[in-house]
């Protein structure tokens, strides 16, 4: 749609007080636009439809009481930086990053991300199969790369083809998952909830989620873990194997999103 251009101001073409106000801020919108999209008022002679942003990255210092939205030119995505130098992003749903998959693992550094600061929940949305194992294997969750397997507990629940599922584990296995002979089409997918980012106490990480691991047979489960550290977690790492990588199947994916 074609914007409609301010009129030149006179003392004679204002009718009232409100025509006058109504002109004046549809000028001043006009050349404010200008001015961000990089443009000298000097070379401004004639009315130009306004677009094409110029990217502008977050400001340092926001003024106080004051939000500002920006175009991120790191990732050209469209954010808010508050007065307390939290960042959100813009109209980019539920799922906020998407990470590669890297040597093998899903290594995630927190603090890399702008979102992490002030962050009271995270949720981890996945899509895993092992290369290891056959027909099956384990997707394990270490906090801050924690590898010590008393300091983790997990109970689980659900269905596994057609039967009941139950247990306790005293590891950080978080679910299973199908392995590298399962149907190709096979992957565990689910949410990881991460709960309490910003209190001192037990850490804890939830899963439901579900996957198939043969032509017929597929699996329900929902597992509550908890890690007996109450250090902060700034990092995860999850991977099928404890201790060793290069081992998810290479579509594997995973998503994050930061909760304040």
């Amino acid at each position: 749609m074609a914007r409609t251009y301010p009129s030149v101001i006179t003392a004679n073409s204002l009718a009232s007080s409100s025509d006058f106000n109504n002109k004046i801020v549809l000028n001043l919108q006009h050349l404010l636009a200008y001015m961000i999209d990089g443009v000298d008022l000097d070379a401004i002679t004639t009315p130009v439809e306004i677009h094409d942003f110029t990217e502008r990255v977050a400001p340092s210092t926001p003024s106080s009481n004051v939000i500002s939205m920006y175009l991120d030119s790191a990732d050209g995505l469209l954010k808010t930086k508050a007065d307390n130098g939290y960042v959100s992003q813009i109209g980019q749903g539920r799922w906020t990053y998407d990470i590669p998959l890297s040597s093998g693992q899903f290594d995630v550094t927190l603090t890399d991300y702008d979102e992490f600061d002030g962050c009271k929940t995270i949720e981890i949305e996945v899509g895993l199969r092992s290369s290891v194992s056959a027909t099956t294997d384990t997707a394990y969750l270490l906090f801050n790369t924690d590898t010590t397997v008393t300091n983790y507990k997990r109970q689980a629940g659900g269905g596994n083809d057609a039967a009941a599922i139950t247990g306790y584990t005293n590891a950080p296995s978080i679910a299973l998952v199908p392995g590298a002979t399962a149907p190709a089409s096979a992957f565990l997918t689910g949410i990881i909830t991460i709960r309490g980012m910003d209190k001192t106490i037990l850490r804890t990480a939830e899963f439901v989620g579900g996957t198939t691991y043969d032509t017929t047979k597929g699996r329900i489960e929902v597992g509550f873990m908890w890690w007996n550290v109450t250090t902060a977690i700034t990092r995860f790492r999850l991977r099928p194997v404890l201790y060793a990588t290069n081992t998810w199947h290479i579509d594997s994916w995973m998503r994050l999103h930061f909760i304040k």
